[in-house]
């Protein structure tokens, strides 16, 4: 499993420039779907364990960890625009979870502050739907 969990779609070198146009950038919603349920699938057994400790460390369980990425996996089914705050607080309980040293892992904490805030970030782009547009 990489370091870093993303599918590659917050680190689009035009995001800031195309967001600071107004311009809309596609994001292929089904592609973001189906890599955070990987992704969460992925995760859930190493944060059950807090296998490298990071969680304890910010006062979280593994069992709450387990329970934000399955609310994440929630969310990610009726993509509703209000649903942002609980994304945002998601993110914030692991603000504090430090990046890693140059050359070292990620901690599991890390790892998912970034991951939430990834699905933060791109969630208003997630919840934008075209005319006639059928969703996931």
């Amino acid at each position: 499993m990489a370091d870093e969990p993303f599918d590659g779609a917050q680190d689009e070198p035009f995001d800031g420039a195309q967001d600071e146009l107004g311009l809309e950038q596609q994001v292929c919603k089904r592609h973001v779907k189906r890599n955070t349920e990987a992704l969460i699938e992925g995760l859930k057994p190493l944060v059950e364990q807090d296998v490298d400790g990071s969680l304890a460390a910010m006062g979280v369980s593994g069992e709450q960890a387990v329970a934000d990425l399955e609310r994440l996996g929630e969310l990610m089914r009726p993509r509703r625009p209000a649903d942002e705050e609980v994304l945002e607080a998601l993110h914030r309980r692991y603000q504090g979870a430090a990046p890693p040293k140059k050359g070292e892992p990620a901690s599991l904490a890390y790892r998912l502050r970034m991951f939430f805030l990834d699905r933060w970030n791109l969630w208003h782009r997630l919840t934008r739907s075209g005319a006639g547009e059928p969703g996931w």
